[in-house]
């Protein structure tokens, strides 16, 4: 058994301390000191104050890098400054891997050292060993401390999240904090006792045991992003005029809509950049620092964001479809906030998303950039899939079921029929039957997880013996063409994108995320070559009618002509401002069609590549653009829901 005396205290051979100087205005990435010039005291200051003051219970419960232990420490400092006992417990510091009695331990001995009270909780917890932790722990906070400190105590728990990574359940900790709340009615002492308690949870996460009571008590203070009114005093640590200081914040809030994190470090980085001097100077220091390829896979915060998203054990096809919809600011059907629901929760915590009105809103235009429609389609699963996967299962489990059953009445009826005469055949043309809808449920469950090594070796043509080929019915022949309509897998090495048949068919040319063009020959089924096309993905490839060119359409914003044989570059067309996601050539291929995401058409003259005109009207993305095949007309889909047609003049 754990008691306090093995858990390390305080050293007594401390030499000195030492002042760290202050060299930033800006704190970023950690905790402000409650005199720190680049602290905003925001409305959660003043009301998490003066609840603690009147001995409220209370909970800040928020994402990361909000400011919630900054806030703790700030209003700690004032809380001793009215003569207020204050402890801090820090649950990262207790540890991960250790026993219940461990942890309880751990946190008391927090609470001596900061009350100068170790060997009290000490005496005490050992003469108590008869005791469960909790009710040792609680009663060291009613016998020990409340009696000792003769002044109302404020324990501040940060981190509690963290005891949801402890590998023993903590539902009795937090059932213990609400007892010592219900129990001040009848004890007047535990009146001077408060609570708070802060981290990224929801109030539901904190008990999961459905039997015990909810974490129903307290006070909930919302912690919000700084308003401009209350970000003011961030101006000063910019180091320009007066007037500029307040025009390079206000575009720094347009950016972050003033988040505690993303507001300090982009301010710190234009404090010690002179060369910032306009809004549109800001604009391309924050697509340095948040907007970047290195920015997503290095920012702390971006991270944490992207993580608490994806690496999660809810649905992430669904909770990425709901923050889409929030993306897409769908005042029609605008998402409500409601932290019960588990999707709309995790959004909230993760940090991506705020309550504005009792909707939900991306939190800031950082945000909505870096984990844009473009981020959302790169990770999100396939959907589609898994419900026709889905779909599929329960149709063939219902098939199954029937047939089953349809097999058990004809295999009992032809039991009876043919059990004075042949006994021992029929029950092994019974055996044979259920291996077979054995092998055929054991089928359904290979296509469901998409296991096509087995089914292939069991739905092999060539293998005449790989199933009971006399029990054969429709189910086989269902899953014989499902796994044997591939002719040919050719692998591309990275997602491809586009492909297209060179007009005599011979070959079939593929383009990826990666910006390569790969050649097959279909006859003999191998790969002929690879162009490295571009340095990012290639959307669309498109040969020319007489198959001596083939054009690329890239996210780079530029096409690029291609000689098949040589396979050597012929031109470059960088006409658009977006990416370049449509590309096609005329039937008489004197024409070049492209579409981009900045929403025009341009035509094209063939092969001397020069502009004929423009087609402006979409107001979102261009995903097609396409001729008629007399190409006198033609054709383009938008992400604005539209589909246009246009008439086309033809080139001599």
């Amino acid at each position: 058994m754990s008691t306090l005396q093995d858990l390390p205290k305080r050293p007594s051979n401390l030499i000195g301390t030492f002042k760290v100087l202050k060299t930033d205005f800006y704190v970023v990435g950690g905790s402000l000191k409650g005199d720190s010039p680049s602290y905003v005291t925001r409305h959660a200051d003043t009301e998490l104050f003066e609840n603690l003051i009147l001995g409220k219970f209370c909970y800040v419960l928020s994402p990361r890098q909000m400011g919630k232990s900054s806030l703790m420490i700030r209003t700690a400092v004032k809380l001793k400054s009215e003569g207020v006992s204050v402890a801090v417990l820090d649950l990262t510091a207790v540890g991960q891997n250790i026993s219940v009695e461990q942890w309880y331990a751990g946190m008391l001995v927090q609470i001596g050292q900061q009350f100068d009270m170790e060997d009290e909780l000490v005496d005490y917890w050992t003469a108590n060993a008869h005791l469960g932790p909790l009710q040792r722990w609680t009663n060291a906070l009613t016998d020990i401390i409340i009696p000792l400190s003769k002044r109302n105590v404020v324990i501040f728990i940060d981190e509690i999240d963290t005891v949801k990574s402890l590998k023993f359940n903590t539902d009795d900790f937090f059932a213990g904090i609400r007892g010592i709340y219900n129990n001040r009615a009848r004890n007047q002492a535990l009146e001077n006792l408060t609570f708070c308690l802060l981290g990224v949870a929801t109030p539901s996460d904190l008990m999961s045991d459905t039997r015990i009571t909810p974490f129903n008590i307290g006070h909930r203070v919302e912690l919000k992003d700084f308003r401009e009114d209350e970000a003011r005093q961030l101006a000063h640590g910019l180091k320009r005029s007066e007037q500029l200081n307040h025009r390079l914040l206000k575009r720094v809030l347009y950016w972050t809509n003033g988040h505690p994190y993303l507001t300090q470090k982009l301010c710190q980085t234009i404090s010690r950049d002179i060369s910032i001097s306009s809004p549109k100077d800001i604009d391309r220091k924050c697509h340095e620092l948040f907007l970047s390829s290195s920015a997503s896979r290095n920012d702390d915060n971006l991270l944490f964001v992207r993580d608490r998203i994806l690496r999660t054990d809810s649905d992430v096809s669904s909770l990425l479809d709901l923050y889409s919809r929030v993306l897409r600011h769908n005042h029609i059907s605008p998402v409500k906030f409601d932290e019960t629901n588990p999707m709309i929760s995790l959004l909230h915590l993760s940090g991506i998303t705020r309550e504005e009105d009792g909707d939900l809103k991306v939190r800031n235009r950082i945000y909505a950039r870096a984990f844009d429609r473009n981020w959302i389609r790169t990770n999100l699963p396939n959907a589609e899939l898994i419900r026709q996967r889905k779909a599929f299962y329960m149709g063939v489990a219902r098939t199954a079921i029937v047939s089953l059953a349809i097999i058990g009445i004809v295999g009992t009826i032809a039991y009876l029929m043919l059990l004075q005469r042949n006994r021992l055949l029929i029950q092994e043309t019974r055996s044979r039957r259920l291996l077979y809808a054995a092998e055929i449920n054991l089928a359904n469950q290979d296509w469901e997880k998409a296991n096509l090594t087995r089914m292939r070796t069991l739905f092999d043509p060539q293998n005449i013996d790989n199933t009971e080929r006399e029990f054969r019915s429709f189910e086989w022949g269902y899953f014989s063409r499902l796994i044997n309509q591939e002719i040919k897998k050719f692998d591309q090495g990275a997602p491809a994108l586009g492909a297209a048949y060179s007009p005599d068919g011979r070959y079939i040319a593929s383009s990826d995320i990666a910006g390569f063009i790969k050649f097959w020959d279909v006859g003999t089924k191998q790969h002929v070559s690879t162009i490295k096309s571009h340095d990012n993905a290639v959307w669309k490839i498109a040969y020319s009618p007489d198959g001596k060119y083939l054009a690329s359409a890239a996210q780079d914003k530029s096409v690029k002509i291609w000689e098949t044989s040589t396979n050597n570059l012929f031109k470059t067309i960088t006409a658009h401002n977006g990416n370049v996601s449509s590309i096609d050539f005329s039937s008489d291929g004197k024409m070049l069609l492209t579409g981009s995401w900045d929403k025009q058409i341009k035509l094209w003259s063939f092969p001397d590549c020069k502009e004929i005109r423009t087609f402006s009207g979409h107001q979102d993305y261009v995903w097609s653009a396409v001729f008629s095949p007399d190409g006198r007309y033609l054709a383009s889909t938008s992400e604005d829901h539209e589909v246009r047609l246009w008439e086309v003049k033809p080139v001599d």
